[in-house]
């Protein structure tokens, strides 16, 4: 799991790349890694082990300056990574994981392809990501062929010169979501990181949605699917009274109350109401993977091969 974030506007951005990369900072303990595109595309990357984001970041963000970049708190490997590609230089920061990442990275090195971010003989999948983007015609079918390719989950930004691509994974596991504030564009996995810097939410990307941000704000490259899985980490990570479950029973009961027990019996009249308000309001086609036997189900995988991590 990480938390990825992206500005783009008319100013210096890097105030706000760097507190809306620290708002994720719940969704990972491993690095953090920024890159700003000002003159020329500057990356920064550190371990966050023993420390947090802001503290590693806050004293160098002032040493930076451009008008748009991305940022991630990553709980998997370093990122963002940096191509220089026959589409021009790129950074990309990445939320998901890859199951057959070793089968496609066999196939990239067979087809002469190198890779330079390895540790303890592990590909790092960002880098992976973003050599199956450099073997698309451009940088659109590249994602595509991401997508196409890959098992498992993968939402990406790509800062590239002139602006961001933003991709959400095509099952829709982890959210994306668009906000704007005067003449600024952000992207960000967590919603709640607009509220705290000003930002009004004016999208939710769909399953597989692609978008690109430049100054003249975004544009759809790529429609959204129909099908929608969302992370159940990402449902119950958050306080009490953002939980979006106790948001739908707030609504339901018409006030707060702490008299929940009939929806937590997933058999009850009152928990399938519930299921369904949050259908709605997250936009998704079904809830019944948030029971651990029908994902599993769903899934196709035997239990001991699944991160259940969230169920218990």
């Amino acid at each position: 799991m990480s938390g990825i974030f992206g500005v783009i506007g008319d100013n210096n951005c890097t105030e706000t790349l760097f507190y809306g990369v620290d708002y994720h900072s719940h969704l990972g303990t491993q690095y953090g890694g920024i890159a700003v595109w000002g003159k020329e595309l500057i990356r920064k990357i550190h371990s966050i082990r023993t420390s947090q984001f802001k503290s590693k970041f806050e004293d160098e963000m002032s040493t930076l300056s451009g008008n748009m970049g991305i940022g991630v708190v990553s709980s998997i490997q370093e990122q963002p990574i940096c191509l220089n590609s026959r589409f021009g230089s790129f950074a990309i920061v990445m939320n998901g994981f890859i199951e057959n990442a070793d089968q496609l990275a066999k196939g990239l090195l067979e087809m002469g392809h190198s890779f330079s971010e390895v540790r303890r003989g592990r590909i790092n999948q960002i880098e992976l990501v973003a050599k199956i983007i450099n073997t698309g015609s451009d940088i659109l079918s590249g994602i595509q062929k991401v997508f196409e390719s890959i098992e498992g989950s993968c939402s990406m930004l790509i800062l590239t010169e002139k602006g961001i691509y933003a991709a959400r994974d095509r099952f829709g596991c982890s959210p994306l979501v668009l906000g704007c504030k005067d003449n600024s564009w952000a992207i960000t996995t967590e919603s709640g990181a607009f509220v705290n810097i000003g930002y009004e939410i004016k999208k939710y990307l769909g399953p597989g949605e692609i978008i690109y941000i430049d100054e003249n704000g975004p544009i759809v490259k790529g429609a959204a699917s129909k099908k929608c899985r969302i992370c159940a980490f990402l449902i119950s990570t958050r306080s009490v009274d953002e939980l979006i479950a106790r948001r739908a029973i707030n609504e339901l009961e018409g006030k707060k109350t702490d008299n929940i027990n009939a929806y937590l019996d997933h058999k009850s009249e009152k928990y399938k109401r519930m299921v369904d308000w949050i259908a709605k309001d997250l936009r998704v086609t079904t809830l019944r993977y948030q029971i651990i036997d029908d994902m599993i189900e769903a899934i196709g995988l035997p239990k001991e091969r699944l991160c259940l991590y969230c169920w218990t």
